[in-house]
């Protein structure tokens, strides 16, 4: 009777255990991805011979195929490409491994397979809920925002100043997509050379003025704005400003120890 109960119980757990590792090996595919959908249609291109950016809301006709690649730090690429034959807009649906720092990067390719249209954007995770991405193509055309640089420095305090320069333009990126990049040293002749690296604050698009703070009091800044399109090109311009910050009031009495002598003269 007690080898009858023990092959019992044995048989019970062998099934548990079976069923417990299918289940398992089920929700861990299914959480695994994610599914997202990238939806494509508004380009920004410069047109030829004509300065105006051209805006559309469908996928040019001068375009061939459109190319994806999904990247990230532990994820295999994920790249396919589709041929458009007239289409004038694209939703394509993708599952994505979940994990973090994901790139989603979209290449407009013309019949020569040349890449002529580039839109990117980047997911800081990817966790399992459904995500609907609209990426818009620019123009891959190198020329640089037309900008004349740092303007005018004003409301400067010990710790503060505010920055002020006239909107960049750009043949492809519109003004309020424009971003400025500033550069700031606290030894002048010497802006040029950061201007190479990155930089110190990074304005949101379109605005045309900053506030620089965490200043030290009675110190020298030098200062240099760039202009920044959509595409990464950088305006060349090299116009330093240098402003000191205000002195700190001075609060502190002086320290005397009073008269110690007088001498009668008369």
């Amino acid at each position: 009777m007690k080898k009858i109960c023990i092959l019992v119980i044995l048989a019970l757990l062998s099934v548990s255990l079976n069923c417990g590792g299918g289940g398992g090996g089920s929700s861990k595919n299914s959480s695994g991805t994610t599914k997202i959908t990238i939806n494509l249609g508004q380009t920004r291109t410069a047109p030829v011979n004509d300065k105006r950016t051209g805006q559309t809301s469908t996928i040019p006709s001068y375009l061939d195929s459109i190319r994806f690649s999904i990247t990230g730090p532990d994820m295999k690429s994920i790249d396919k490409t589709i041929l458009l034959s007239g289409r004038t807009t694209i939703s394509e649906t993708f599952l994505v491994p979940n994990g973090p720092n994901r790139n989603f990067l979209v290449r407009g390719l013309d019949k020569d397979r040349v890449e002529v249209l580039r839109g990117e954007k980047f997911v800081p995770k990817v966790d399992g809920k459904p995500l609907f991405l609209t990426i818009v193509m620019v123009s891959t055309d190198p020329v640089p925002p037309t900008f004349s640089g740092l303007s005018s420095i004003g409301d400067v305090t010990t710790t503060s100043m505010v920055i002020s320069w006239e909107p960049a333009t750009d043949n492809v990126t519109p003004q309020d997509r424009i971003q400025y990049l500033i550069f700031l040293t606290k030894e002048s002749d010497t802006v040029a050379q950061l201007a190479l690296e990155d930089p110190t604050f990074t304005t949101q698009p379109g605005a045309t003025s900053y506030m620089i703070t965490h200043l030290d009091p009675d110190t020298l800044y030098c200062i240099l704005v760039r202009a920044m399109d959509e595409r990464g090109n950088r305006d060349p311009n090299a116009n330093e400003i240098c402003q000191k910050a205000e002195r700190a009031p001075d609060t502190e009495p002086p320290t005397f120890g009073g008269l110690v002598s007088a001498t009668a003269v008369s």
